[in-house]
């Protein structure tokens, strides 16, 4: 197939296309070719070779310290007082913060009275009892007489009725009347007992009543001394998460505290690296330009974020270190491998940086694009696609 260039005189000239793509062709290698050699001796070749290397993983984290913890609110409230702000330090038993509630003011001033009316109900259903005793006590006391005075007379009855002094009818009046007191009496006696075991019930119950209203009283007056937080230890804070005049419901996070040194450094590895992050794994520590060492006493897979959670003990770490200080950790995931790469300790290279480079492989030079170039010391190791004899240089120097 031809193609047919028209010129200004209007007149064509058919041309192959194959010409036009071989035209093309020695015009891109021209470029590359003069692109490679303009180079001269700005820029070095350098010799990929085979090495032995370790994979080594590395975590970031910071300082934690397992005494650290949240402070929430347990009720609806208002904040009121803020005493110290993040860096500030807290000693035992000083205010942290304070709320109020107005609800549980109401309700302690409620249960107040309601335990002053229930005791004051106690005291009158004691006085009410003790008044009942004391008037049966006398109703009693005049049965008990009146019983004697009828037992007197109707033993004397019975004497006169045996010498015939007084008839039967006669007996027979003196009998029914003691027999009434008689009468008088057990029913005194009845009731008094009667009432007796009502007021212990009832005095019972009165107590149960006082003892729960107190009650009442004492737990809504803890749940407003709750509202005065108060540290136990001394600690520092971490942060507030708060300010004067918010309300707040129950289950509010308002503010961070902990103690000022850390006991641990929690770090976050790759997930591949499950099997070689275990518990007692020593690991290589830097924090500031120092460097120490550290042993994993707890490992957790963060399935949500993809990521392995590891956290070590207290020993090795600085005297200077703080808590939320950045902390990274490294360690040597596996055995020596083989891997591609070339000695050049000056080359400046970001983790997930896009390098160029040229390739000559059996005397073809090709542009070739990496993004999971990494350096292991003085040396960069690139992917498995180079191989052993292989030449590059870099088209950008960084």
């Amino acid at each position: 197939m031809d193609i047919q260039i028209k010129t200004a005189d209007k007149k064509g000239i058919r041309v192959n296309k194959y010409i036009i793509y071989l035209f093309g062709f020695l015009l891109l290698a021209a470029a590359l070719v003069g692109t490679w050699l303009s180079m001269g001796d700005k820029q070095k070749w350098y010799q990929v070779e085979t090495r032995k290397a370790a994979a080594t993983s590395l975590g970031m984290g910071e300082f934690i310290t397992s005494g650290q913890r949240v402070l929430t609110s347990n009720e609806m409230a208002t904040v009121k007082y803020i005493s110290k702000g993040p860096g500030e330090r807290l000693e035992p038993g000083e205010t942290v913060m304070t709320l109020e509630s107005s609800v549980l003011s109401n309700e302690l001033e409620s249960a107040k009275i309601r335990l002053r009316r229930s005791e004051i109900e106690q005291k009158e259903a004691l006085l009410t009892f003790e008044q009942s005793l004391n008037e049966l006590a006398l109703e009693l006391r005049k049965s008990e007489i009146s019983l004697k005075m009828a037992t007197v007379e109707l033993y004397a009855h019975k004497s006169l009725l045996e010498k015939n002094v007084v008839s039967e009818l006669q007996y027979a009046k003196i009998q029914a009347d003691y027999d009434q007191r008689q009468s008088e009496l057990d029913a005194v006696v009845k009731k008094r007992e009667h009432i007796q075991k009502f007021q212990v019930q009832r005095g019972q119950m009165m107590e149960e009543l006082v003892s729960l209203e107190r009650l009442n009283v004492a737990r809504v007056q803890e749940r407003l001394n709750n509202l005065v937080l108060q540290t136990s230890e001394s600690v520092m804070v971490k942060e507030i998460l708060v300010a004067i005049g918010d309300s707040v419901q129950s289950g509010t996070r308002l503010a961070v505290i902990g103690r000022e040194n850390p006991d641990g450094v929690r770090l976050r590895f790759p997930q591949q690296d499950f099997s070689q992050l275990q518990v007692g794994t020593a690991l290589l520590m830097n924090s500031n330009g120092e460097d120490f060492m550290a042993t994993v006493n707890r490992v957790m897979p963060d399935l949500q974020d993809g990521y392995l959670v590891v956290e070590t003990g207290a020993e090795g770490i600085p005297a200077n270190a703080r808590t939320e200080m950045s902390v990274q950790g490294k360690v040597n995931t596996a055995e020596a491998s083989t891997v591609v790469a070339i000695y050049e300790p000056e080359y400046s290279l970001i983790p997930g940086q896009r390098v160029e480079i040229f390739l000559r492989r059996n005397g073809n030079i090709s542009t070739v694009i990496l993004t999971d170039v990494v350096r292991q010391g003085g040396w960069l190791v690139f992917p498995s696609r180079l191989k052993d004899g292989d030449e590059v240089v870099f088209k950008l120097v960084h």
